[in-house]
């Protein structure tokens, strides 16, 4: 990892102490999780961009989800009395896993992190916000 870079763990850190998913968050993950969006030919890499770049985290994280190897399922989103909760499940369907954020943005994120290291790097540990 190049100096200056996020880890998951590190994302995940920021997110969970309150942070909002900013731009350079949504760019570190797509690198650490080898998204083909993070490829300027990939057929969606333009639009991903572009959402990026207009401030639309929650529609960019969709396209995110979608792009993932192996793909996402947002399985559910609910509003609960502490922010939102999100489900996600790798394709096929895997066991889901869950994340709780003030905003949904954040549940989102959390959640495709969680689901990132439960399929293919080291898992991340449960802390205050995050729901197995």
């Amino acid at each position: 990892m190049a100096h200056g870079e996020l880890s998951l763990f590190d994302l995940n850190d920021r997110i969970l102490l309150g942070g909002k998913v900013r731009e350079e968050h949504v760019w570190s993950y797509v690198k650490l999780s080898e998204s083909p969006l993070s490829n300027r030919h990939h057929p969606s890499s333009k639009r991903f961009s572009a959402l990026l770049e207009a401030g639309a985290i929650f529609e960019a994280l969709l396209l995110l989800a979608q792009d993932l190897t192996p793909p996402a399922e947002l399985c559910s989103f609910q509003r609960v009395c502490d922010g939102w909760v999100c489900a996600a499940a790798a394709r096929p369907l895997s066991k889901p896993v869950k994340a709780l954020h003030q905003t949904l943005e954040g549940a989102i994120f959390l959640t495709l992190l969680k689901l990132s290291s439960a399929t293919t790097r080291p898992r991340i540990p449960s802390k205050q916000g995050a729901i197995s």
